[in-house]
């Protein structure tokens, strides 16, 4: 495949990515919002899937009704897979698994590289072989609907998917590209901060970047040449590569998130559920049972996460399986919610109930901290440098962070870590994130809007 090939496919996924994330959330909230309007006080009586966990009920066994008849589990995690497709319908740019978790309405979505390498279950290798299909039994994750028969695109790379990361698909989510510009046009303009200038030529592909460094707002045709940029006419790029790049589109995505589930869009959502619905294709029929969900749902409750490997060992991506094992294990794992111990009599609490041991708190200082400025005031950074280094801690680094999250955020690589630091700040948000740590960095704190006149 050639370099302009290469670089076309690259720049759909680009888009798609972006695009596969804004509309999975919105196909859900918007087709149920008019809904929650009219009817919201016969929302409760709706059949199904109750999504209300009750404290310490065991999800492995089947709970019963007041006859005695068995009930399904109580449902504590759904997954999406997320699919973003070219005009044709079924060229795969983008592959997205979205976990959401009922405790606590937070949401894990993991995009999967187009390129990634699998090992095609033995059945449909034998079905795509049986039909004269010229494939071999590895190849790349987003070939498997090119190779399917037509009604069974999305239920084989559901499989795939299923097999090769070990984990159950409940719904597939298939996404046109073409709603991006639209979408972004409906909720924005987006206003988003650029590390550097970015410039681009292509007549060929008819596609022209011109994008000055700073904060600025985006409209649709903007914000498409902002994801697609990768290097500029000279094949100068942004200084930490392909990291820089990722790190550029997961921000925006942030960002538009963010005007997405605000509540000045109540206005759009006609708009924005035509364009959607439109766009989309999948066989998630349950919305009115995750109108709970969708009430909580913020920007502060979705993570986005990215397969770690490699891509430059072969023609493939190739995904590190135990790095891959770990982080689907953790997005998977569902933690019960911690009860009230039992009391006697007297009011004490039950002896056989015990306490669980609580991680012991761990000194901030001796560890090198980066501190980014969300907030948009100008010098924040710098000044909150200042403040912890005049108490003893080390700042190894400041800048700024492209999106505007609401609390500050404080990212730990082991827990117990972070709590002398949540005292510098309003309500901070302590998340457990060591993947999202950059090399030679111990701690990063992210500064929210919440403390923008901190210091």
């Amino acid at each position: 495949m050639d370099n302009n090939n290469k670089g076309s496919l690259l720049t759909k996924f680009l888009k798609v990515f972006t695009l596969c994330v804004v509309v999975f959330t919105l196909i859900i909230g918007t087709a149920t919002g008019t809904y929650m309007l009219i009817n919201r006080s016969k929302a409760k009586e709706v059949s199904g899937d109750n999504l209300n966990v009750p404290s310490g009920q065991d999800t492995d066994e089947s709970s019963q009704t007041n006859d005695g008849e068995a009930q399904e589990p109580v449902k504590q995690l759904t997954t999406f897979a997320i699919f973003g497709v070219d005009k044709d319908g079924y060229r795969t740019d983008v592959i997205m698994i979205a976990t959401l978790n009922h405790l606590n309405s937070e949401m894990n979505i993991v995009s999967i590289p187009r390129d990634t390498g699998v090992e095609l279950p033995t059945d449909i290798y034998n079905d795509f072989k049986s039909r004269g299909k010229k494939v071999a039994k590895k190849i790349k994750i987003n070939e498997v609907p090119s190779h399917s028969r037509v009604e069974e695109r999305n239920q084989n790379s559901v499989k795939v998917i299923e097999e090769i990361f070990d984990i159950d698909v409940d719904y597939y989510v298939k996404v046109d590209l073409s709603a991006f510009r639209g979408l972004v046009d409906i909720v924005g303009p987006i206003e988003f901060h650029v590390p550097k200038a970015l410039t681009y030529k292509d007549p060929v592909q008819d596609f022209y970047v011109n994008i000055e460094a700073g904060t600025q707002p985006f409209n649709g045709a903007k914000a498409e040449q902002l994801i697609r940029w990768r290097k500029d006419n000279n094949n100068r790029g942004y200084p930490d590569g392909d990291i820089g790049r990722i790190k550029v589109q997961h921000d925006f995505m942030v960002a538009v998130l963010e005007k997405v589930l605000n509540e000045n869009n109540k206005k759009n959502l006609l708009r924005i559920g035509t364009l959607a619905l439109a766009k989309v294709d999948t066989d998630f029929d349950q919305l009115m049972n995750y109108l709970e969900h969708i009430q909580n749902l913020s920007v502060d409750k979705i993570e986005f996460h990215s397969l770690q490997g490699r891509g430059d060992v072969s023609k493939f991506f190739e995904y590190d399986k135990e790095e891959t094992a770990k982080l689907f294990e953790a997005i998977t794992t569902v933690e019960q919610p911690e009860t009230t111990p039992a009391t006697d009599d007297t009011g004490d609490k039950d002896p056989e109930e015990t306490t669980p041991d609580q991680p012991e708190p761990i000194s901030s200082k001796g560890l090198n901290i980066q501190i980014l400025n969300g907030a948009g005031k100008q010098g924040l950074a710098g000044r909150t440098q200042a403040k912890l280094e005049s108490d003893g801690y080390t700042v190894s680094s400041i800048g700024n962070h492209n999106a505007r999250p609401q609390k500050t955020k404080i990212i730990i690589p082991n827990e117990g870590m972070g709590e002398d630091l949540a005292a510098y700040f309003s309500e901070p948000d302590i998340a457990l994130q060591p993947e999202n740590l950059p090399e030679g960095v111990d701690i990063v704190i992210i500064i929210g809007m919440a403390d923008q006149s901190a210091y």
